[in-house]
């Protein structure tokens, strides 16, 4: 009789064990079924929906100032279709002195032709204003110090040659991209002269270049239209 009393009390003390592992089992079970079901548990940083502010500023870093230049290898005016041009030359401008290209551009203004003077400008500015169809004049000085001042109406980065003509001539002056650089504005800051059919502004030319070049590229110029 003692021994079934004992037997039950055993039993008694050992079920609660029993159950809690029970339970205990199921609950892993459980837990394991959620993970494969639903994927692993999301990390204690949780991503932030993306919102318009968001979607702004990517949508603005994709169209970031340009950085390349965009020339095209080659580009030439013909001088006949800029009348404009050929009514400046009929008076071919005086190529002596520092001075020359400022008086050619005063002298522009007094007939009432638009020019403008661009300074601080590099050789790519120059082909840029070519492939716009703005033929540059620039001043020229070669070895034999004979000075002139010239439209620039080609460039070709394949044979690297400039050609400087009057627009009433069809002879050209042809120049490899070191002569010309050389002979660029030797003593005086790289400039030159645009001469359109309407007046232009600052903000004229440097739409022009952005056609062409990054934006850094022609923040250092200057236009003087007066």
């Amino acid at each position: 009789m003692m021994h079934h009393v004992l037997s039950k009390y055993k039993t008694h003390q050992t079920l609660p064990k029993c159950l809690s592992y029970v339970n205990l089992h199921t609950c892993m079970l459980l837990l394991m079924f959620l993970v494969i079901s639903c994927g692993p548990l999301p990390p204690t940083e949780l991503n932030v929906p993306e919102t318009t502010t968001t979607t702004a500023e990517k949508a603005t870093n994709t169209q970031s100032t340009p950085t390349t230049v965009n020339l095209p290898e080659t580009a030439t005016i013909d001088m006949k279709k800029l009348p404009y041009l050929r009514n400046a030359y009929k008076q071919p401008p005086r190529g002596r002195g520092r001075m020359a290209l400022a008086n050619f551009h005063l002298r522009m203004r007094e007939i009432g032709q638009s020019s403008a003077i661009v300074t601080n400008c590099t050789f790519d500015i120059l082909k840029a204003f070519v492939a716009h169809g703005w033929p540059p004049i620039v001043t020229i000085q070669l070895e034999n110090r004979s000075t002139f001042i010239s439209p620039m109406s080609h460039y070709d980065n394949n044979t690297n040659m400039v050609h400087l003509q009057n627009p009433n001539s069809e002879s050209k002056r042809r120049l490899s991209y070191e002569e010309f650089e050389a002979a660029w504005d030797k003593d005086t800051t790289k400039k030159c002269m645009i001469l359109t059919p309407r007046r232009l502004n600052k903000a004229d030319v440097q739409n022009v270049l952005g056609k062409y070049l990054p934006a850094n590229a022609s923040q250092q110029i200057n236009v003087n239209t007066r």
